[in-house]
């Protein structure tokens, strides 16, 4: 029985939601063929909540998923720290004779602070590039020079730093083309078997027959276990609240991590927290004095 289904439909990644009428949500099995802009799909998907959630495995998207976390990783504000580019208007404090102390005019600046972070002590530096003691969790970045909130690292293979406000798509960048390995890995195994059942030849025969399964396997077998390994290793940071810098840079200091709040509100605080608005205006015009 064909059904001819008008209503909206929303697909999102690999998640189908269609509204379907009483008669059909009873069915154990269906069938569903979309027709989008010239594309055709056959869908077996899995209902959940009596029909009202459709989950549609269409491992397609999981390719575009990643090109998107690519992009949104890349192109978002890191959490670039504004430089202080007037040091002896100050920040609240005199700063017109600390700055003149940075340069070695006057009485010297304390290069660090002490600032209390969930009941213990912190100690923040003060950035002598961009002219402001640095929050806590920031670093500043050799490559791109500047201040990055929630500094994790400079990533070359994104092009970006990794911060505050692009880390939780960093992450999902990692485990999402982790996922895509394996499955390009497991389909060229299985289209491999399937050669070698209908030519009834062995296994270097079937590899002759198609090349691109053999190249495949061996590349995102070798991906794998790099995007892999960053995955778990992101995992374990996030279960305990660490940046990538902090968990090289203190690891040997034996102090408790003030950032921890245990690993469920860890991967809240990470994933599900609002992502705070960018500090820069990058369309904003550059003035002469500027530099």
């Amino acid at each position: 029985m064909i059904f001819q289904c008008k209503n909206p439909i929303s697909i999102q990644n690999s998640i189908l939601l269609l509204r379907l009428p009483d008669q059909f949500r009873a069915w154990d099995s269906l069938t569903i063929y979309l027709t989008l802009n010239g594309f055709h799909f056959n869908i077996y998907p899995i209902f959940c909540f009596g029909g009202r959630l459709i989950f549609g495995p269409d491992a397609r998207s999981l390719f575009l998923t990643v090109i998107i976390l690519l992009f949104l990783t890349s192109s978002q504000d890191p959490g670039i720290i504004p430089r202080n580019l007037n040091p002896s208007d100050g920040d609240g404090s005199s700063m017109s004779t600390d700055w003149q102390a940075i340069h070695g005019v006057g009485s010297s600046l304390p290069p660090m602070k002490d600032v209390l972070v969930n009941g213990i002590v912190v100690k923040i530096k003060y950035c002598q590039t961009c002219m402001l003691y640095r929050p806590p969790r920031c670093s500043h970045c050799s490559v791109c020079n500047n201040c990055v909130e929630r500094f994790d690292h400079h990533c070359p293979w994104v092009g970006q730093c990794i911060g505050k406000r692009n880390y939780r798509f960093f992450s999902m960048f990692l485990s999402s083309t982790t996922m895509l390995c394996l499955y390009v890995f497991a389909c060229c195994w299985l289209n491999v078997w399937r050669i070698m059942g209908i030519y009834d030849c062995n296994l270097g025969r079937a590899f002759l027959k198609s090349p691109f399964s053999g190249i495949l396997i061996l590349y995102t077998f070798v991906c794998y276990w790099f995007v892999g390994g960053l995955t778990a290793f992101h995992l374990y940071l996030t279960c305990t609240n660490q940046t990538t810098y902090e968990n090289f840079r203190y690891r040997h200091d034996g102090k408790m991590n003030p950032y921890n709040l245990g690993c469920v509100n860890n991967f809240i605080d990470i994933f599900f927290s609002e992502v705070p608005k960018s500090k820069n205006s990058f369309r904003e015009k550059i003035k002469g004095d500027s530099y």
